[in-house]
């Protein structure tokens, strides 16, 4: 099992979604970085988590914007997207979720 922690940015309101009988919370999570290049530039990159969460009472507090540290499992797929490349999907089937911040708090202070 390989575990990751993460603190990003919710991308949309999460979803609920009902799979044999059971309603699962779906979310995805931003995780922005950078780096410094061989040129001495600064490069931003963003990465992209697919959240599924295995309790449905929580959706209504995720909402698009905010701050969210997600713990769990990382799973990998390799797909083609539509313009017939290569991609990745990295999901993470939820622990732990911490709420940090909604947008609109972090943007008044």
């Amino acid at each position: 099992m390989q575990q990751i922690q993460i603190k990003g940015r919710v991308g949309k309101d999460a979803v609920i979604k009902s799979t044999n009988g059971k309603d699962i919370t779906l979310f995805s999570v931003c995780v922005d970085s950078s780096y410094i290049n061989n040129n001495g530039e600064k490069v931003e990159k963003s990465t992209w988590y697919s959240c599924l969460y295995k309790r449905s009472g929580v959706a209504a507090h995720i909402k698009k914007g905010d701050l969210i540290f997600v713990q769990g499992e990382l799973s990998a797929q390799i797909y083609v997207n539509d313009r017939r490349e290569p991609s990745l999907d990295l999901s993470i089937s939820v622990s732990r979720i911490e709420f940090l911040g909604s947008k609109s708090k972090d943007n008044e202070s």
